[in-house]
């Protein structure tokens, strides 16, 4: 996730270490920006600090 953090040039709250943070959910305005620009989360490996966007077909 440190490379999230560079492109958004903020630190990722505490809460970004679990999976659960990182679900496609539309009541969440963290989530809702990124469903907003196309992207779903695919998967997120948190032991890795990892987390796969994947682009949503139009």
């Amino acid at each position: 996730m440190p490379q999230i953090e560079e492109v958004v040039g903020e630190t990722l709250p505490h809460n970004a270490r679990f999976p659960s943070w990182w679900r496609n959910d539309e009541r969440k305005m963290h989530s809702r920006a990124w469903l907003t620009a196309g992207w779903n989360v695919g998967q997120m490996a948190g032991d890795r600090a990892e987390v796969e966007f994947v682009r949503v077909k139009a």
